[in-house]
């Protein structure tokens, strides 16, 4: 993750000049693919693959020590973001991030799925405490985030992990943040499952 103040300390890992070459239909296919979903604040690999900064149209510039867009010339950083389950993905962030307010919403509005899972990443690495009651806000507001239980189950927040700092609490105040993001979780479960069923039942209505 970006070493950025308003979020604590996080993982970064500069990969200055890194070359990945394109070999092959596969490749070519899998670079094309990466390009068709380039995040306008955060862009990372799949299975650890591709993680050059040409595949996400970036070039690394020396003097500013910034890696620039070649289309609309942003400055990115390089740094480890999402784990899809086999570690930290390398990716880039654009320079410099979004509040935490705006990562909320590009959490949940946001089309490109690098820029919703970068988001969660940032958020839940070093703000968590911060972001659960806006995260429980947004749940509720349908009408403005009508995907939002789609999108935060997609993260993993429908598993009940306690994201919350656990450093310099006691164990009932960690037992009661855990409480509270097992509370978030059940409700990504029930909001899910409701919504499932009435697409199923919209569905069916329409065949009759």
């Amino acid at each position: 993750m970006p070493d950025c103040p308003q979020y604590g300390k996080m993982r970064v890992s500069i990969a200055r000049g890194t070359a990945v070459s394109v070999v092959g239909t596969n490749d070519f296919a899998r670079r094309e693919s990466v390009i068709n979903m380039l995040g306008e604040h955060f862009r990372m690999s799949r299975r650890m693959h591709p993680s050059g900064p040409e595949r996400f149209r970036l070039s690394y510039d020396p003097l500013s020590e910034f890696y620039v867009d070649s289309v609309d010339g942003s400055y990115w950083q390089a740094c480890t973001l999402f784990d899809f389950g086999w570690g930290s993905e390398p990716g880039y962030y654009r320079y410099p991030l979004p509040e935490t307010a705006d990562l909320v919403e590009l959490l949940l509005t946001a089309q490109a799925e690098d820029d919703y899972f970068g988001a969660a990443s940032v958020l839940l690495e070093g703000n968590a405490d911060e972001v659960l009651p806006q995260l429980e806000a947004a749940l509720q507001n349908t009408k403005r985030y009508p995907l939002a239980a789609q999108r935060l189950a997609a993260v993993g927040l429908n598993r009940a992990v306690n994201h919350s700092e656990i450093t310099g609490k006691s164990a009932e105040q960690v037992q009661a943040d855990f409480a509270h993001w097992q509370a978030l979780a059940d409700e990504i479960v029930r909001m899910t499952e409701k919504q499932k069923t009435s697409w199923w039942r919209t569905l069916f209505s329409k065949k009759r």
